[in-house]
């Protein structure tokens, strides 16, 4: 069982997620639903996935 992380409420009470590092990888699951699916992502797939979103936060 993964152990899963998350940074609490956003400024607007809004939508949160949580992080699992895995030996395979990284997962993200939404934190109002912790029994649901979770994104999987390879160490690769996640480094760009976070750079896309440093970028989407930089425009």
């Amino acid at each position: 069982m993964a152990t899963y992380a998350g940074a609490g409420a956003g400024s607007s009470g809004g939508d949160c997620v949580e992080v699992a590092n895995l030996p395979y990888g990284t997962a993200v699951r939404d934190n109002q639903h912790p029994a649901g699916p979770a994104l999987t992502f390879d160490g690769a797939a996640w480094r760009r996935f976070v750079d896309e979103i440093k970028g989407a936060y930089a425009r």
